[in-house]
């Protein structure tokens, strides 16, 4: 699905053929969006994510609890550790999906949004260093000084992000070396909004804590609100930051103070306490 015409196609098959059920292959951010959308046209929709919870880059496992039970209780099935390695049908019509495991899943439409891959294959036909992506140093050059690779086909630090905004910034360091500039892409930090109504859902920065000295961990779980959050502070700079929940304030600061790496040691008693206001109010 690349365009509008390519979603109204889909709407339209659903339709005419009667589609009673759908599986979306993938939990990712658009795996998820595809499938709340595709259920509001009528199919039953079964996500299946071969991870262990939901948007398991993004979320920690409290975090992704709390996104299933939403996403289920608009009528959606989530199947976790849950491979489709073959469609089953007759005549040209999909009926069944069959998963690793041997379970399978009734569906006749499938939507996969399995990540990205880079093509690589012209870069390794040209004897560039490649493994995932096109490996690059922090000028986002690539084994060859004379040509430089940026956005989803390029690997830096053995990670190949496969974000817009991450692109952007690499472009914009490939653009100064090659102008002769010094600028050096350190990584950015990953901000992901899940775009369904009813929900908030935020990840950003580091969400996992590396244990070193000078780092706090500040976890609110409300469970009769539904709402949960997590910040990770380290030497008083606040790193990143989980938000799921119904209506929090606060969450475009939030992500602004993440990205800023932004000092919040003299407002960390309000953070403890649960006040996620950073406008400095």
């Amino acid at each position: 699905m690349r365009s509008a015409g390519d979603a109204f196609s889909i709407r339209e098959y659903a339709q005419r053929a009667g589609c009673d059920r759908a599986a979306v292959a993938g939990g990712g951010l658009l795996g998820l969006e595809a499938a709340v959308a595709l259920a509001k046209i009528g199919p039953k929709v079964t996500v299946l994510d071969r991870n262990k919870w939901l948007l398991s880059r993004q979320l920690d496992r409290r975090g992704a609890q709390l996104l299933q039970a939403y996403l289920e209780g608009l009528g959606l099935s989530v199947l976790l550790n849950a491979s489709c390695t073959r469609l089953r049908g007759e005549d040209g019509r999909l009926e069944e999906l069959e998963l690793a495991d041997g379970r399978t899943v009734r569906a006749e439409m499938v939507l996969v949004a399995a990540g990205i891959v880079p093509d690589i294959a012209l870069a390794r036909e040209a004897g560039l260093r490649t493994a995932r992506g096109i490996v690059v140093d922090d000028l986002m050059r690539t084994s060859d000084p004379s040509v430089y690779a940026v956005g989803d086909a390029a690997e830096h630090e053995g990670t190949v992000l496969g974000l817009w905004p991450t692109a952007v910034e690499q472009a914009e360091v490939a653009g100064e070396a090659i102008a002769g500039g010094t600028r050096t892409f350190r990584g950015t930090a990953p901000v992901t909004l899940l775009k369904v109504a009813g929900i908030d859902v935020l990840s950003c920065g580091r969400i996992e804590e590396s244990g070193a000295d000078g780092e706090e961990v500040i976890v609110h779980d409300d469970r009769a609100a539904k709402r949960y959050t997590k910040l990770l502070v380290a030497d008083g700079h606040l790193e990143g930051a989980i938000v799921v929940g119904h209506r929090v304030e606060g969450t475009g600061e939030l992500s602004a103070a993440v990205r800023e790496h932004r000092e919040v040691g003299g407002r960390i008693e309000r953070l403890r306490a649960g006040d996620l206001d950073l406008t400095g109010r």
